[in-house]
C-alpha cells in the first residue's frame, strides 16, 4: 500500500514524517478499505506521539512528496486525503511544525485549494509547495538535515526506508504487541500485479 516512514529528526528535534501516495501498490487497494488506511495512520500517530515521542508540546516535520500521483487517481486520494485532515485537525492539533510538499505537479494548485478551507490559518503558513523546478533537494537537506536519500527528491522509487532507526524500532514495536498477545507475525497472501 502507500509507502510512508518515520525517517529520523530535523535540526531543531522535530519527527520527520515522509508520505508518497504517488507509490501506492493500487492492485492492493481492492484488499482493503480508506477505513483500514485511517486506522493505520492512527496507529502510527498515537505511537508517535505516546512512545516514540512523549513531549506534549513536540510537533512533526512532515514531507508530502507527490512523484508518481496521476490526475486519474486524485478522485480517491482527495476522498481519503479529506478523511485524514480532518482527523489530523481533530486528533492532533498543533503537532504540525511544517510540511514540504515535494514533486507537486502543475495540476496540484487546483487540487489545493479543495483542501485550504479544511486546514486551520496556522496550518496554511506551514505549507511550502514544491515543484521539480524548485532546488527540491537543497530545501529538503536544509530544512530536516542529514542525508537525504536522492531518489526522494527526484521522485524515484525508495526502499530504503525501512534502515531508518526510527522505522526499525516502530517494526520491532508491532512485533513486540503482536508476540505479548500470541500472535505472529504473518504474510499476507496479495495477488500478483497484474
Amino acid at each position: 500500500f502507500q509507502p510512508h516512514f518515520f525517517m529520523g529528526r530535523d535540526p531543531e528535534d522535530h519527527i520527520v514524517f515522509v508520505q508518497r501516495p504517488g507509490f501506492t501498490k493500487l492492485y492492493i487497494i481492492p484488499y482493503m478499505t480508506a477505513e483500514d488506511l485511517l486506522m493505520h495512520y492512527c496507529y502510527l500517530m498515537e505511537y508517535c506521539w505516546n512512545i516514540m515521542e512523549d513531549r506534549p508540546d513536540q510537533t512533526m516535520t512532515a514531507i508530502l512528496d507527490l512523484a508518481a500521483v496521476k490526475m486519474s487517481s486524485t478522485k480517491e486520494m482527495i476522498s481519503f486525503a479529506t478523511t485524514y485532515v480532518k482527523m489530523m485537525s481533530h486528533h492532533y492539533p498543533q503537532r504540525s511544525f511544517k510540511t514540504l510538499i515535494i514533486n507537486a505537479p502543475t495540476w496540484f494548485s487546483v487540487i489545493y485549494k479543495i483542501f485550504q478551507p479544511l486546514l486551520r490559518e496556522s496550518t496554511k503558513k506551514k505549507i511550502r509547495i514544491l515543484t521539480k523546478k524548485d532546488n527540491q533537494h537543497e530545501i529538503l537537506v536544509e530544512t530536516i538535515g542529514g542525508d537525504v536519500p536522492r531518489e526522494l527528491s527526484a521522485g524515484e522509487e525508495f526502499t530504503g526506508w525501512k534502515d531508518f532507526p526510527m522505522e526499525k524500532k516502530l517494526r520491532e514495536f508491532c512485533l513486540a504487541r503482536l508476540r505479548e498477545n500470541g500472535g505472529e507475525e504473518q504474510m499476507v497472501s496479495v495477488p500478483p500485479k497484474p
